[in-house]
């Protein structure tokens, strides 16, 4: 039961989940033709990365048997979702109605998403540094 990875699968979904709910039915307000793109605009599409990537080091975390290199991939995820959580309103500044779906629906789900993902890699960061101690260090094999 020492590989069993719970953190992999479950941040990949809610990243994936997050990255396609922003280009969907979670992202903003669709740009008005003959207007510039707003914030949340920009905001969105900087959310579908982190998302995405979030995702990606999710896929890499599944298929890892190595702790330490979860360990790491943990680390990465934890600041990823605490980037991702400072995106809107923080880092990029929404809409200042608060009617617009930018603040009514992008930014809470974003908010959920990213505290999910935050809590699961925060459990997944202590179960692995606990095997990473127990196993003492990890070997990578090269063929020359």
């Amino acid at each position: 039961m020492k590989n069993f990875n719970f953190a992999g699968p479950l941040v990949a979904i809610i990243a994936a989940l997050l990255a396609w709910g922003v280009c969907t039915f979670v992202g903003p307000c669709p740009v008005m033709e003959h207007h510039h793109p707003m914030a949340c605009f920009w905001a969105s599409r900087s959310i579908f990365g982190l998302a995405s990537l979030t995702a990606l080091l999710a896929f890499f975390h599944i298929f890892m048997k190595c702790p330490k290199f979860r360990l790491g991939l943990d680390f990465a995820l934890v600041g990823l979702s605490i980037l991702t959580m400072l995106t809107p309103n923080v880092i990029i500044n929404l809409c200042a109605d608060n009617a617009m779906r930018c603040q009514e629906i992008m930014a809470p789900a974003t908010l959920v998403a990213s505290i999910l993902t935050l809590v699961i890699s925060f459990i997944d960061l202590f179960v692995q540094f606990k095997h990473a101690k127990a196993e003492g260090k990890c070997e990578v094999k090269v063929n020359k």
